[in-house]
């Protein structure tokens, strides 16, 4: 099998800087993104999981390079990775053989959270498939430029726990969850949710678009990054390598600080910030900038010690409350500039 590896990572600019960079992955950090694309269908991702583990012993895979849950571990991350394969397996027999789950659907539109769309209850897969399948024809045909997501929820009669499979919106099988054993006692056997160190390409105040691929909301949003990691810094390598001792895909988020319009306030809004996945992370489009609201635009200018905007202004204006009602041209104007290089334009 060939294949490359580099389109398993969703984020464009991620992908294309580690091309350019030529940073290597070893094999077990290869296959945690892997099972963390959204990009490339569960048939996809399982073909190339089962080629790293063919093809490297265990002592190829460089395990020390990825975070554990639990530290030191009896199992090898290769016989981890062929659990996990096997289980997502599992997870895809549902479709066919499922006695004693109960199956509920969900679509979600772009800008919303699943927790707010309807749930419906059927007694097998194929019959919440097929109405899954008929709502997407709907939204297709009905509603155009309206992208969704289709969710099938596997839920074991009298159980908590659930497998969620995802269908993106061309309705392929993007996402399957692996039926893993549920014990305690047992090392984590989810490979998707080890640490694994990105390196990115962004830097303090640059404007970046955020996907919610691996939460329970289905929607874009634009925040500033503000956090540089620094090779140099001591405190950053040695926080790196004890994540990569143990840590999960939790250690790998970043601050990003974003406006919150509040239509009632009579300056505008709120500055915030919230940590997001890496691997969620893009640069906007030129045309998405129509999309960033003006406290989240002028607050990337404050930050990017190139603009010629300070943070001393930033907060004067915010202050007089003209996010309100500001003229966006400074901020547009320089921000397509960022857009245009960033996206090599």
């Amino acid at each position: 099998m060939i294949y490359d590896f580099l389109s398993f990572i969703d984020s464009k600019t991620i992908r294309e800087y580690i091309r350019k960079t030529g940073y290597k992955f070893t094999p077990a950090e290869q296959a945690v993104i892997m099972a963390n694309s959204y990009n490339k269908t569960v048939g996809e991702k399982l073909a190339a999981l089962e080629y790293l583990y063919a093809k490297y012993t265990d002592k190829d895979f460089g395990e020390d390079k990825v975070g554990t849950f639990y530290g030191e571990s009896e199992m090898t991350f290769r016989q981890k990775l062929r659990i996990y394969i096997d289980s997502v397996k599992e997870s895809l027999v549902l479709r066919e053989s499922a006695q004693g789950y109960i199956f509920i659907v969900a679509v979600c539109e772009e800008g919303y959270s699943y927790s707010d769309c309807e749930k419906i209850y059927f007694s097998s897969y194929q019959q919440a498939y097929e109405y899954l399948k008929a709502k997407k024809e709907y939204y297709v045909d009905e509603i155009s430029g309206c992208i969704c997501e289709y969710r099938i929820t596997a839920k074991p009669e009298g159980e908590r726990y659930c497998y969620d499979h995802t269908y993106d919106n061309e309705f392929r099988l993007v996402s399957a969850d692996a039926v893993l054993p549920i014990n305690d006692e047992l090392p984590e056997l989810d490979i998707s949710k080890y640490y694994v160190w990105l390196p990115l390409p962004f830097k303090k105040g640059d404007l970046v678009r955020i996907r919610y691929a691996n939460s329970w909301c289905f929607k874009k949003e634009y925040a500033v990054f503000s956090w540089e990691e620094d090779e140099k810094d001591e405190r950053f390598i040695r926080k790196r390598e004890r994540h990569r001792k143990q840590g999960d895909y939790t250690d790998m988020f970043y601050p990003l600080d974003h406006f919150i319009e509040e239509n009632d306030s009579s300056i505008g809004g709120t500055f915030s910030y919230d940590h997001y996945y890496p691997l969620d992370l893009d640069y906007p489009e030129i045309s998405e900038l129509d999309n960033v609201n003006c406290g989240t635009k002028y607050l990337a200018m404050a930050l990017d010690d190139n603009s010629g905007y300070s943070l001393k202004e930033l907060l004067s204006d915010y202050s007089w409350g003209y996010f309100r009602c500001r003229d966006l041209d400074k901020a547009d104007e320089y921000l397509r500039i960022r857009a245009g290089e960033q996206n090599g334009l």
